[in-house]
């Protein structure tokens, strides 16, 4: 079996990265200049009929100015729906287009379990890339920088769900091949930890949408726990696998934590502080949680614990002393 130098794979592949941003911004600008357009020839034809608005103009002119704008909204509704079911596929296509030109870069021969790695990462480094790129859209001449402030709160106003759906379809890949990888080593703890490790990825990008987003949060919401739960599941299987790793006890707890499951985050950080007592900042996340559960008795033991260890520590946790009371 061939093996993959994957040094040399993600340099080439990373060489498409900037090619595919920019076919990428081609697209979104298309459907930014489309909206545009139509706004403009609607104004325009607004201001014909405020000049046609006089008793010293003909009717017949004022007629053909009010149907005109009318044509011109029913011809942006009609195309708008055509434009709104397009746009998801040429993304998709884009997408797609990328993920199989970053597999020409792999040797043949190669074993299935390393040609899906290689892929997940790929798609992850590509989903990274996308974080900011719609603030700089548009590049104005030196002249004029002064106005690149004003042009960068436009460009993220206008191209953000683009980005936000562009980066969500190269998360969904990177799973997608995490967990063909994992039908191909279902042992694999390394495999579960990168399947887990795409899923929390997923679960960030929709909590920062959620935060970002006044609209469509019940599916947002939905979707970051659903993803969660997956998460969850592959931290469970790697807890059964090493049970005496202090990291999945880690990971378990934020997971529990995002899906406010606290007695289970309590669970995880005890067990995890069994593994590590050395580890203070879970020792006083466990106390901060006790104090939110009205457990006080046992999160002052971990306070007098931590007055003398670290007191700066136990300064931060008493703060959390009556927090289930007043909540």
């Amino acid at each position: 079996m061939t093996t993959v130098n994957y040094a040399t794979f993600h340099s080439k592949a990373d060489a498409l990265i900037e090619p595919t941003l920019r076919c990428f911004q081609k697209i979104s600008k298309k459907y930014f200049l489309f909206h545009l357009a139509f706004a403009l020839l609607v104004s325009l034809e607004i201001l014909l009929i405020g000049f046609f608005f006089s008793p010293l103009i003909d009717s017949f002119f004022m007629g053909i100015a009010i149907a005109l704008l009318f044509f011109t909204a029913l011809l942006y509704f009609i195309l708008r729906l055509y434009y709104t079911e397009q746009k998801p596929e040429e993304l998709l296509q884009l997408r797609d287009e990328y993920l199989a030109a970053c597999k020409e870069y792999l040797p043949h021969g190669i074993q299935r379990s390393d040609e899906h790695l290689a892929i997940a990462n790929s798609a992850c480094r590509m989903a990274e890339s996308l974080k900011n790129t719609e603030q700089y859209f548009y590049k104005l001449p030196q002249n004029l920088s002064f106005l690149s402030p004003t042009f960068q709160k436009c460009s993220l106003q206008f191209h953000s769900n683009d980005v936000e759906k562009m980066k969500e379809l190269f998360l969904l890949a990177s799973i997608k091949e995490h967990i063909s990888l994992i039908k191909c080593e279902p042992t694999s703890l390394d495999a579960h930890a990168a399947t887990a490790n795409a899923y929390v990825m997923l679960s960030s990008h929709y909590s920062v949408k959620k935060r970002e987003r006044k609209r469509k949060l019940a599916d947002l919401e939905q979707k970051h726990r659903y993803i969660l739960e997956r998460a969850l599941e592959e931290f469970k299987i790697l807890n059964d696998y090493a049970p005496d790793d202090p990291w999945v006890h880690e990971q378990l707890a934020l997971s529990y934590q995002a899906l406010k499951m606290v007695k289970q985050e309590i669970q995880e950080y005890e067990s995890l502080l069994k593994l590590k007592p050395d580890d203070y900042t879970a020792l006083c996340k466990l106390g901060s949680l006790y104090f939110q559960e009205g457990e006080n008795a046992r999160g002052l033991k971990i306070y007098e614990q931590l007055l003398t260890l670290q007191p700066d520590k136990a300064a931060e946790l008493i703060q959390h002393y009556g927090v289930g009371v007043l909540n």
